[in-house]
């Protein structure tokens, strides 16, 4: 019987050893969990970057395409004309066209409201 009480402490300090490393184990599965969100985060933003950096080298080849008097450049000068105007109208009408539109078809709903809401008829009053 004294075996059975001195093993009691000892079974209760090894059952805690046994939850503290679940914890631990809990804890390096949550530290790898968010290592991995970070890291995939910063491939993302890595990728974007990269993608914008393609662009504005693609978008100076044409430019520099469209001033070359070298060996070649004869073809390619129509091509890179038919880009940079190609850049520089969707730039126009993406930031000066749309936007003008939007208010004109916006203005007529606004419009259409306004006359709405000022032929309703008022309720009766209650005597």
């Amino acid at each position: 019987m004294l075996q059975q009480v001195d093993a009691a402490p000892a079974l209760v300090a090894h059952r805690l050893d046994i939850e503290r490393r679940k914890a631990l184990v809990e804890v390096e599965r949550s530290k790898a969990v968010l290592d991995h969100e970070a890291s995939r985060r910063a491939d993302k933003a890595r990728d974007d970057y990269d993608a914008a950096r393609i662009r504005v080298v693609v978008d100076l080849r044409h430019a520099t395409a469209q001033l070359a008097t070298g060996t070649g450049a004869e073809v390619q000068r129509p091509l890179a004309t038919v880009v940079i105007g190609g850049i520089l109208s969707s730039t126009a009408l993406t930031l000066l066209v749309l936007p003008v539109l939007y208010r004109l078809f916006h203005r007529r709903d606004e419009d259409e409201e306004t006359q709405a809401s000022t032929t309703r008829l008022p309720a009766k009053e209650a005597a």
